[in-house]
């Protein structure tokens, strides 16, 4: 295995050349370790001893540069054994999510570029005879602040110079 600079400079080389994508998406716990991932290279996806029929089935990402949100995705999940389904205990509004991106190097490893970390902000679930898919809107951490996510602020707030602006916002938000 090739130190992360070695595998960036074959990243850079390969990119000329056809390679085959890959994306994983990794379901974080509270303390931002990883609970369980979707994708990547072809292997099963083992969550809580069990193997999944679930996998990404098609996915969008985009980047703006302006101020506010500026990164949004959205994933389709192949949820085939119903184990990715919008209810409790399961998959939830505000959900943390990081995705990354990238390539199969030539020599068969992985290589992935991490594009952020996401909320979960409007599920669906699709049921029909023919498929049966989970649909993820993510949206970045601005989110919290510009109150899209979890709603907005009753009234404007002003925090006087010098005072110090974290415990500020946290009084504010309890």
């Amino acid at each position: 295995m090739a130190n992360y600079s070695q595998q960036y400079t074959a990243y850079l080389n390969a990119l000329s050349k056809p390679f085959r994508k890959v994306t994983r998406l990794e379901f974080l716990q509270p303390d931002d370790t990883v609970a369980f991932a979707l994708g990547g290279t072809p292997q099963k996806n083992i969550v809580a001893g069990r193997d999944m029929r679930t996998f990404l089935q098609t996915g969008s990402l985009s980047v703006n540069l302006q101020n506010g949100q500026r990164r949004r995705a959205s994933v389709v999940l192949a949820n085939r054994d119903a184990s990715f389904d919008y209810a409790v205990n399961k998959l939830w509004f505000g959900q943390r999510l990081r995705l990354s991106m990238g390539m199969i190097l030539p020599d068969g490893e992985a290589f992935y570029l991490p594009q952020g970390v996401f909320y979960i902000s409007n599920p669906s679930n699709l049921i029909s005879p023919a498929e049966k898919t989970t649909s993820l809107n993510l949206v970045d951490k601005w989110s919290y602040l510009d109150g899209s996510l979890f709603g907005t602020l009753e009234a404007a707030y002003s925090i006087a110079s010098g005072n110090n602006i974290f415990t500020a916002m946290g009084t504010l938000l309890k």
